[in-house]
């Protein structure tokens, strides 16, 4: 049975980002690179600092590219999930619609 789009986003709440969802942003990007930096040389503090960098760079340029967009956590039974950022124009732009690798089925 096919189940609609709307059923499965019916629990999934939207937040404004702020501040505080940093650790969990920078955690959300981390899951996003996992399989290529397995096949790295880095080590695990290496790693971490690299994540670090990375997301510090993109979290930068999207608030340069994007100024006027809406940043916003999905939150599933009060538990962040992932990041949409979007913005209005003449169209919708879906920008950054990521969500955490092992709930991308969950919703």
């Amino acid at each position: 049975m096919k189940v609609s789009l709307e059923e499965k986003i019916k629990n999934v709440s939207v937040k404004p980002q702020i501040d505080a969802h940093q650790s969990f942003l920078l955690s959300l990007y981390g899951s996003t690179r996992e399989d290529e930096l397995t096949m790295s040389s880095l080590n695990e503090l290496e790693k971490r600092a690299f994540i670090k960098q990375q997301f510090r760079l993109k979290e930068d340029d999207y608030k340069r590219k994007f100024f006027d967009a809406e940043f916003l956590i999905l939150y599933r039974k009060k538990k962040p999930i992932g990041r949409v950022v979007y913005r209005i124009s003449d169209s919708i732009h879906l920008i950054e619609p990521s969500e955490q690798v092992h709930l991308q089925n969950f919703v």
